[in-house]
Protein backbone atom coordinates (compact mmCIF):
# COMPACT_ATOMS: atom_id res chain seq x y z
CA UNK A 1 0.00 0.00 0.00
CA UNK A 2 2.90 2.53 0.51
CA UNK A 3 4.70 1.90 -2.81
CA UNK A 4 1.12 2.75 -4.32
CA UNK A 5 1.02 5.78 -1.99
CA UNK A 6 4.35 6.82 -3.22
CA UNK A 7 3.63 6.05 -6.55
CA UNK A 8 0.33 8.53 -6.58
CA UNK A 9 2.94 11.11 -4.66
CA UNK A 10 5.00 11.28 -7.80
CA UNK A 11 2.04 11.09 -10.72
CA UNK A 12 0.39 14.40 -8.40
CA UNK A 13 4.46 16.27 -8.59
CA UNK A 14 4.26 16.12 -4.53
CA UNK A 15 8.00 15.16 -4.00
CA UNK A 16 8.66 17.07 -0.98
CA UNK A 17 9.03 15.11 2.29
CA UNK A 18 7.25 18.12 3.73
CA UNK A 19 4.42 17.94 1.98
CA UNK A 20 4.08 14.16 2.29
CA UNK A 21 4.17 14.26 6.00
CA UNK A 22 1.58 16.77 5.92
CA UNK A 23 -1.11 15.07 4.11
CA UNK A 24 -0.55 12.11 6.38
CA UNK A 25 -0.69 14.00 9.40
CA UNK A 26 -4.46 15.32 8.11
CA UNK A 27 -5.74 11.75 9.38
CA UNK A 28 -5.08 11.83 12.96
CA UNK A 29 -6.56 9.07 14.34
CA UNK A 30 -4.66 7.07 11.65
CA UNK A 31 -1.73 8.59 13.12
CA UNK A 32 -2.76 7.73 16.64
CA UNK A 33 -3.49 4.39 16.34
CA UNK A 34 -0.15 3.47 14.67
CA UNK A 35 1.85 5.09 17.20
CA UNK A 36 0.00 3.18 19.77
CA UNK A 37 0.05 0.14 18.37
CA UNK A 38 3.26 -0.14 16.13
CA UNK A 39 5.35 2.55 18.10
CA UNK A 40 5.34 5.07 14.85
CA UNK A 41 3.40 5.89 11.49
CA UNK A 42 4.65 3.24 9.77
CA UNK A 43 2.99 3.88 6.78
CA UNK A 44 4.47 6.87 6.16
CA UNK A 45 7.62 6.05 6.81
CA UNK A 46 7.40 3.65 4.13
CA UNK A 47 5.28 6.12 1.72
CA UNK A 48 9.03 8.40 2.34
CA UNK A 49 11.17 4.92 1.51
CA UNK A 50 9.19 4.16 -1.09
CA UNK A 51 9.94 7.55 -2.47
CA UNK A 52 12.98 7.79 -2.16
CA UNK A 53 13.65 4.50 -3.80
CA UNK A 54 11.53 5.47 -7.00
CA UNK A 55 13.31 9.07 -6.82
CA UNK A 56 16.83 7.62 -6.67
CA UNK A 57 15.49 4.94 -9.79
CA UNK A 58 16.88 1.67 -7.13
CA UNK A 59 16.47 0.29 -3.80
CA UNK A 60 13.32 -1.38 -4.46
CA UNK A 61 14.22 -4.53 -3.22
CA UNK A 62 15.33 -3.09 -0.04
CA UNK A 63 12.69 -0.99 0.59
CA UNK A 64 10.49 -4.30 -0.34
CA UNK A 65 12.39 -6.50 2.34
CA UNK A 66 11.74 -3.37 5.51
CA UNK A 67 8.03 -3.15 4.50
CA UNK A 68 7.78 -7.12 4.39
CA UNK A 69 9.69 -7.20 8.02
CA UNK A 70 8.00 -4.52 9.81
CA UNK A 71 4.33 -5.56 8.57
Amino acid sequence: MAQLDALYCLLYGVHHHEDIRYVYSTFPIVEREANETRGGYLSRDLCLMWLNAMLAGNGEKDVAFLEYAHG
